[in-house]
């Protein structure tokens, strides 16, 4: 155990080295700008919206979209901000522990004589790089909020989640009081009820960190390229694919059980995540034992 922890400490010292800091620095500036082109929609559509709580600057970010439907008379929205934000959090940790693995890492791996603390430590690291991603978006949120003057509550209202075109509308409405004879929300963006989405919240972190273990094992595997590949199109598939099985069903803050009828769970998000990151941890552990690193080069780079 003490093994592990020693190397851990050594990923974060040196796996946080400048390649990704300026990645982690690309994911704060695209969240950023993601963030307030949604509050800058919200203003346009909502024009008494005057402050924001933190729940609706994380919903900013990690809203996604509806379900697609293919009966549906509304078009399917592709959601592109939330693409962007798990892009850039999928490029964080693209090539770090191959190119360790293809150089000094190699070594260490010998030194340790465990493969499996090699292993782990390098899963830790993945889990460490998808929560402080998850921080940098609670603290440009928390900025935002503090800025417009909203409340540090892990809630949102009704009309704001409407606008963001998530949730459901019917949900929705019921928890705003109806609609007034002009077809607006019954009561004010600043009297309206507000929802609570912390179950929603405190999931992100730990279904990010399933996207990005399997963008790992796919890239210390096939190379970065296609891990990278894999860690954009699962969670793009998941936007079109009613799988509950799949992390990035889950990741989507606008689908919530809370918004939506027929929502996903919190409770069960997390233990899809967990699931997820313990099968990758095991099945690339035990693969990872079979490979031969000592002729390896670093191959593709991102």
């Amino acid at each position: 155990m003490r093994g592990i922890l020693c190397l851990v400490a050594s990923d974060v010292r040196y796996g946080m080295g400048d390649a990704v800091r300026g990645r982690l620095a690309l994911f704060a500036v695209a969240s950023t700008v993601v963030l307030f082109l949604s509050y800058a929609l919200a203003n346009v559509m909502i024009p008494e919206l005057e402050g924001v709580t933190l729940g609706e600057s994380l919903l900013f970010v990690w809203r996604g979209t509806r379900p697609y439907v293919a009966q549906s008379a509304l078009p399917f929205k592709v959601p592109t901000q939330w693409l962007a934000v798990i892009a850039c959090a999928t490029y964080v940790c693209a090539d770090y522990p191959v190119r360790d693995l293809s150089g000094f890492g190699a070594q260490v791996v010998v030194a340790c004589g465990n493969r499996w603390k090699w292993w782990l430590a390098r899963c830790c690291w993945v889990v460490a790089c998808a929560l402080t991603c998850f921080l940098i978006t609670v603290a440009v949120g928390l900025a935002l909020t503090v800025v417009s003057g909203g409340e540090v509550s892990l809630s949102v209202r009704p009309e704001v989640v409407d606008v963001l075109g998530v949730g459901s509308h019917d949900l929705l409405l019921a928890a705003a009081g109806g609609l007034t004879t002009d077809g607006d929300y019954s009561l004010g963006v600043g009297t309206q009820p507000q929802i609570p989405v912390i179950g929603a919240v405190l999931a992100i972190p730990a279904l990010l960190a399933a996207s990005m273990m399997l963008e790992f094992v796919v890239a210390l595997f096939a190379g970065p390229v296609a891990g990278f590949a894999v860690g954009v199109a699962v969670p793009f598939a998941s936007t079109l694919i009613p799988a509950g099985w799949l992390p990035g069903a889950y990741l989507m803050m606008g689908r919530t059980s809370a918004l939506m009828r027929g929502g996903t769970s919190p409770a069960i998000a997390a233990v899809v995540a967990g699931a997820w990151i313990a099968s990758l941890a095991i099945a690339g552990g035990i693969a990872f034992r079979r490979m031969d690193i000592l002729g390896r080069r670093e191959g593709d780079a991102l």
